[in-house]
């Protein structure tokens, strides 16, 4: 193993300048010290972080208690070097400690006589200095964040790589070629923290790329005399080799496929990549490339799962949480909350529905105080803040497309009046589907209430940032808002299994060329009569269950649902006379599909194809961030995961544990799956293993409601049950049960066992009384910190991860129960600027807020906005 010593030591030596490997450094950094308090003060930050060290080094052996290795005198060294490691000196020490390694590895190696194979080579730590030394990482990093030191973060992750750790489990090496040991790099460690799942730091990657190769270029056509107009060409070209060079850097740092994928599509925006052929290639090269890595690891030993890899990782969202809650105490104070309700009109009846379409008996201001004839609702849908659809227990699905909440003031020292319109039109289900009722009239209800609710944003690649000012049901003439539109959609499905989509864009294109005066209106109002009427689907028998739209990126105009017939199917929300063609939804037919689904292929309303598997009613599914994977649970107690780029969909895994209906499915990295069931337990997977859960989370007394899951990068779940009860679970305590279980056992014998844990990290209740089924939702402020929850008292609770404090206490505006509740942020919603960082104050919309619903037939949004002036 490395001497850790001889790499404090050696850095201490090492007289070369270490400002360069600090010039990330913020200018937000403000020290109120003398220049010789200042000296004194870097001093001691660097002599905590070397006796800290030291004493990993000198420790390596003791067979104490790993916690009290790092205590001296009663201090705890470790804390104060994280606390230390705010101080830019100590961040400088950090850094170059870590770069002595491949100085020290040559000459160790002195054979080897190119110096980059001895700097990919690897440095083995011993456990305690391996583990240190991460803790010490993140803390940097954790200042890093609080700055937005995107590029210091960077090359200190540079500077990790080369550092590993060998973990043994068993007792001996029965086969002798090393299958009972694991190696953990210190860079799949670090690469965990929260800051590289910001994509400011892959950007400023990319400009290093691209400064880089420009230098490059630009002596290579000084050399050789190019033109102006080749250089450009050649410019243009080199930013796409940087963009190609920094997926494949975040790869290689084992960045997870979703943040690949962020960054395609980022980089390609930016730079109108879409105007050609390499947006699309720069994507699929992110997905090719993530999904190849994870294949690779669920086709080895399964020896190291997500949940290892958080192990004895340091509190970070803690320090995190500091940090983010500065940002929003200095600037809270600019914004204020405004709230916005509406109602869900009543369907209208037979004779009205059947009645020629005009806009002024199709389009409705539905405000709480003018509108009374109002729907339970039953389902909710929205586009951020720009389109809300709902669904009520008549059937009828409403979608408002103006909500305009505009505030005018009233002069120096008078309160503003706030004037609210909201604003829409009911949705047609067109001819009754069902066979056997005896009704064929239009009518904008279904048979069977609306039991879930989707809406689709397709705008990703062709967002067009126009003026906030302009909303979706203002200007007639504003043509890019509609632009914006293209290829969203609203999908709805009843308890009777009928299923409809509808395009926003023509049913707002209809609505604006309606409102117009002109002398042939019957054209307009047939083509809002058949904008409403959107395009029916075969559905279910029985049911349509529950819905999932999945990645528009990778798989666009695709759409899956599950009925209570047990089937899965695979839909093309493109019209049947669409000249774009999905090629791998129509290449996607096998011995999985039924049969009949093939010859009915040329039928706009039937599925692509049909998954069927399950033995009761489908109640949830999930599709992976790259659309080749689905998860599936139903009421046969059973999951069972989907390969959807085989031909017809091919079930790889199927799942039991649970002894209740599956309610809830989730994914958690690429190899990690979450269930929730009505048995009161949560279930971790690894879809490696195949055969139990790896975990039993069995805190809650009462059926799971609603499950929060984050990236891998974020180590906390919370789940919600019937009643009333809220937990906190963290990844990284679970992960430090698994490692026992290697030190203790064989790898044969850990997989069958099953871990029970009944204590979570924090656990609240909603109310003092029963409350109902919780839904659960990000936080509006500080979504990586905070979470909201809402019962069936109506009240609004905002609740901390960490220590499940209750932050905040609002009351939602309704008189019974909540059906429906989810949170937004911007960058879903048209007629919208470019988005900003959370805490960043900008000029654009401060596009934020929550959405509920409720029995009482109302939609309440609660809108985080600026203060007028």
């Amino acid at each position: 193993a490395l001497d850790l010593t001889s790499l404090v030591t050696s850095a201490k030596n090492d007289m070369s300048d270490a400002s360069s490997l600090s010039s990330g450094s913020s200018d937000l950094r403000i020290s109120t010290l003398t220049p010789e308090q200042q000296r004194v003060a870097d001093a001691k930050s660097r002599d905590i972080i070397r006796r800290c060290l030291d004493k990993a080094q000198t420790d390596e052996n003791a067979e104490s208690d790993p916690s009290k290795i790092f205590v001296e005198n009663g201090r705890d060294l470790i804390a104060e070097s994280e606390k230390a490691l705010r101080n830019p000196s100590a961040q400088r020490f950090l850094l170059k400690i870590l770069a002595q390694r491949s100085r020290l590895e040559s000459q160790r190696v002195r054979s080897v006589r190119r110096q980059s194979a001895v700097a990919n080579s690897a440095s083995r730590l011993d456990p305690i200095a391996f583990n240190c030394l991460v803790r010490l990482s993140c803390a940097m990093l954790d200042s890093c964040m609080e700055y937005k030191e995107f590029e210091l973060a960077y090359r200190l992750l540079t500077y990790t790589a080369g550092f590993i750790m060998v973990q043994e489990y068993g007792d001996d090496d029965v086969d002798g070629d090393g299958h009972n040991r694991i190696v953990v790099t210190m860079t799949s460690r670090v690469g965990l923290h929260p800051i590289f799942a910001d994509l400011g730091v892959w950007e400023k990657v990319m400009s290093i790329h691209l400064q880089e190769r420009k230098s490059a270029k630009k002596s290579e056509e000084l050399r050789l005399n190019h033109d102006e107009e080749s250089a450009d060409e050649a410019d243009d070209e080199v930013e796409y080799e940087a963009a190609v060079a920094t997926l494949y850097e975040m790869l290689g740092y084992g960045i997870p496929g979703e943040e690949l994928s962020r960054f395609a599509m980022r980089a390609s925006e930016e730079h109108g990549w879409f105007c050609d052929d390499r947006g699309r290639q720069l994507l699929m090269l992110a997905r090719r490339i993530s999904v190849r890595r994870d294949q690779a690891d669920m086709g080895g030993t399964a020896d190291t799962g997500d949940i290892d890899m958080v192990r004895k990782g340091p509190d970070s969202v803690q320090p995190t949480r500091k940090a983010a809650d500065g940002a929003v105490l200095e600037t809270e104070d600019e914004f204020t909350w405004k709230e916005l309700g509406w109602c869900h009109p009543a369907a209208p009846s037979r004779a009205l529905a059947s009645a020629p379409p005009s806009l002024s008996g199709v389009e409705i201001d539905v405000s709480v105080e003018k509108y009374m004839k109002r729907s339970a609702v039953t389902a909710l849908a929205s586009i951020g803040s720009s389109i809300v659809v709902s669904g009520g227990l008549d059937g009828g699905v409403f979608m408002a497309h103006s909500i305009k909440d505009g505030s005018v003031s009233l002069g120096d020292g008078v309160e503003d009046t706030t004037i609210s319109e909201v604003r829409g039109v009911h949705l047609d289900w067109g001819s009754a589907s069902r066979g056997g009722t005896g009704v064929s009239s239009d009518g904008e209800y279904g048979v069977g209430a609306v039991s879930c609710l989707a809406a689709t944003y397709g705008g990703g690649q062709q967002v067009h940032y126009i003026s906030a000012t302009k909303d979706t049901g203002g200007n007639c003439d504003d043509f890019d808002v509609m632009d914006s539109m293209e290829g969203s959609r609203i999908v709805a499905g009843t308890t009777a299994g009928d299923l409809r989509v509808w395009s926003v864009k023509d049913v707002c294109t209809a609505i604006m060329m309606t409102k117009k005066e002109e002398p042939d209106i019957s054209n307009a109002s047939n083509r809002l009569k058949f904008s409403l009427r959107g395009r029916a689907l075969s559905g279910h028998r029985g049911g349509v269950t529950c819905i999932d739209v999945p990645s528009q990126v990778y798989r666009p105009d695709s759409l899956v649902t599950g009925g209570a017939d047990g089937l899965i199917k695979l839909w093309s929300l493109r019209a049947p006379n669409s000249s774009r063609r999905s090629t791998t939804s129509t290449s996607s037919m096998d011995t999985e599909t039924v049969g009949s689904s093939s010859v009915q292929r040329g039928r706009g309303g039937d599925a692509l194809n049909t998954l069927n598997g399950h033995t009761g009613r489908i109640l949830c599914i999930k599709t992976a961030w790259h659309g080749d994977h689905l998860l599936s649970g139903g009421a046969d107690r059973t999951i069972r995961v989907w390969d959807l780029a085989a031909g017809g969909g091919k079930s790889l895994h199927h799942l039991f544990g649970h002894f209740g209906w599956v309610t809830n499915v989730q994914y958690w990295g690429p190899n990690t799956i979450v269930s929730a069931s009505t048995d009161r337990s949560i279930a971790l997977w690894d879809a490696r293993v195949r055969n139990s859960p790896l975990f039993m989370l069995r805190h809650h007394h009462s059926p799971i409601s609603d499950l929060l899951v984050g990236s891998r990068t974020e180590p906390y779940m919370v789940s919600a049950a019937t009643d009333g009860t809220i937990a906190t679970w963290d990844f990284r305590l679970l992960s430090d049960t698994t490692s026992d279980d290697h030190h203790s056992s064989n790898k044969k014998d850990s997989n069958k066992t099953c871990r029970i844990v009944r204590h979570p990290s924090a656990s609240m209740r909603h109310g003092e009384s029963a409350v109902g089924s919780l839904q659960l939702a990000r936080g509006v402020r500080d979504p990586m910190n905070a979470f909201l929850s809402v019962g069936s008292d109506a009240i609004l609770r905002e609740w901390s991860v960490g220590t499940g404090d209750m932050l905040e206490e609002t009351l939602t505006g309704h008189c019974d129960a909540i059906t429906s509740f989810q949170s937004f942020a911007q960058g879903l919603t048209f007629a919208n600027s470019p988005p900003v960082e959370p805490n960043e104050v900008s000029d654009a919309p401060f596009n934020k807020g929550t959405l509920t619903s409720s029995w009482d037939g109302t939609i309440r949004m609660r809108k985080l906005v600026k203060k007028t002036s």
